[in-house]
């Protein structure tokens, strides 16, 4: 009962903030458009979006750029780091089976990237156009 009581009263203070902030929000537009020029208002504390993101279809295209990236800039590494296990496996086969599966699931790892980015952008077109 007191974890229910709990989560009631996070979701109300949650909601109350943001349903206020809204109302704040308009005078914060110019500043958070243009802060090296515009002052902040005297009576506000304003929260500018770090993601310049306008729509929930912007937010998760930001976040899948963002992992994209990230796993292209790992999968070199975890193949280097791989080929370093093979040289330094000494014979072992266990070792040697390892790093042949990690160079294989990485390279697999990063064709499904490169395939679910182009069929992501071949279904925005037909979607679009």
């Amino acid at each position: 009962m007191k974890k229910n009581n709990l989560i009631l009263i996070a979701s109300l203070s949650f909601f109350s903030l943001v349903l206020s902030s809204n109302a704040m929000a308009a005078s914060c537009d110019a500043y958070c458009a243009d802060p090296a020029n515009v002052s902040p208002p005297a009576d506000q504390v304003c929260i500018c979006n770090p993601l310049q993101a306008k729509s929930f279809e912007e937010i998760i295209d930001n976040v899948i750029n963002f992992i994209f990236t990230i796993s292209f800039v790992i999968a070199p590494l975890m193949i280097v780091w791989a080929g370093g296990m093979y040289i330094t496996s000494s014979g072992d086969e266990k070792k040697i089976i390892i790093a042949k599966n990690m160079i294989l699931y990485t390279l697999a790892g990063m064709a499904i990237l490169l395939f679910s980015k182009g069929f992501v952008a071949i279904i925005n077109q037909l979607l679009k156009g």
